[in-house]
């Protein structure tokens, strides 16, 4: 806390949070494709017949990627410091120090999973969001994704498309609140089911 690298990675986090994920897009684009000249400016899909490889299709999705889990990274990053920071000074983090276990050792065994408890909360919804959100950075893009192909539907009024691609959005959100409940039991074992009478 309060150290060089610790101000650098709040930085990071909270200009990851204030900069719309288009902004962080056309950004990326300007520089990194055009400029320099790094990635593709669009997303290629792999095609033999002109040469796309299935390696060059990745390396122009890393830039799409980038710039939407952006948000989600920061705010994952900013939500985990304040609960590491206040793990750190509880008073069983005080005892595992006085055993002489290092500063890692504690952070790693004792720490890292009281705070992931609250994370893991707020990540499962975040994922949603990344799926449903997609719409603009499918667009600057080129990507053919859901968002993209929802939007279409609804231009087109095929109620079928439009009601297949929510009914798979939901199915995805009800699986990660599963997948979260059960991480809860994983990261804590004090939190499990026990059967009663």
């Amino acid at each position: 806390r309060n150290s060089f690298w610790d101000h650098c990675v709040t930085v990071f986090a909270v200009v990851g949070v204030s900069i719309p994920s288009f902004v962080v897009a056309a950004l990326l684009q300007y520089y990194f494709s055009v400029k320099l000249a790094w990635f593709p400016l669009l997303f290629q899909i792999p095609d033999t017949t002109k040469g796309i490889t299935a390696w060059s299709s990745f390396h122009s999705m890393i830039l799409p990627a980038f710039s939407l889990s952006l948000f989600v990274i920061s705010a994952t990053m900013r939500y985990m410091r304040s609960e590491l920071v206040e793990v750190l000074n509880s008073d069983y983090i005080l005892l595992a120090r006085a055993k002489g276990l290092n500063k890692t050792q504690v952070i790693m065994r004792h720490a890292l999973r009281n705070a992931l408890i609250p994370v893991v909360t707020i990540v499962g919804p975040m994922a949603i969001s990344l799926m449903t959100g997609s719409l603009v950075i499918e667009r600057f893009f080129g990507v053919p994704g859901l968002s993209q192909l929802l939007l279409n539907a609804i231009t087109q009024n095929d109620y079928f498309l439009i009601l297949g691609v929510n009914s798979f959005y939901s199915l995805v959100y009800v699986i990660i609140v599963l997948v979260v409940d059960l991480l809860y039991g994983v990261i804590d074992p004090r939190i499990r089911l026990k059967g009663g009478n």
